[in-house]
């Protein structure tokens, strides 16, 4: 079985919807350094698979999405590159009751694969919520393909350490309050 030399990380974020449905957001950062890369002559290319199923309480297959990305660089230091990664989601439409979401993520260039410890997701218990999980963005604007884009920074669950400065956005179901207070507590 394939081992990555650095950490896949994720996160499963899940927001009500005006019918009472849900949309669920799985969310997943990988390093370039976690693929492996093939030199195309002045460039070198990676590509990967992540594989997303859903299953219900019952395990039956509720939902599946696969998405392909590939990733190009000019030079070999970018493939090496601690600080580089690539950042892309998956998106499911789901009603409330209990889930479990399975993830396989596949080197195109190798035969690596990854498979991700499963994780629980209770939809029920989300539906009365009126503050859901807040995201943490990175304030730096970047551009890709042409596009504004952001960093979501707390890929993994986990709230970055740094002295960087971050906009926290907090969804609220209720549109009438205008204000919350925020307290973070830290080990």
């Amino acid at each position: 079985s394939f081992i990555p030399r650095f950490p896949f990380e994720s996160e499963i974020i899940s927001l009500i919807r005006n019918d009472g449905d849900f949309s669920v957001y799985f969310i997943y950062k990988i390093p370039y350094k976690m693929l492996v890369f093939e030199r195309k002559e002045e460039t070198f290319n990676a590509g990967f698979r992540v594989t997303v199923e859903i299953l219900d309480q019952d395990s039956k297959l509720v939902a599946r999405d696969i998405k392909d990305s590939k990733v190009i660089v000019d030079n070999f230091e970018a493939t090496n590159d601690l600080n580089l990664f690539l950042q892309d989601f998956l998106s499911f439409k789901l009603k409330p009751g209990e889930y479990k979401i399975s993830t396989l993520i596949s080197d195109m260039n190798s035969t690596g694969e990854l498979r991700l410890e499963p994780k629980q997701l209770n939809l029920e218990e989300e539906k009365d919520k009126i503050v859901q999980h807040p995201l943490v963005v990175n304030s730096n604007e970047i551009i890709c393909d042409g596009e504004r884009a952001f960093i979501l920074a707390n890929s993994g669950g986990n709230v970055p350490f740094s002295s960087d400065k971050f906009h926290l956005v907090i969804p609220v179901t209720d549109t009438s309050i205008k204000n919350i207070d925020v307290i973070i507590e830290s080990n």
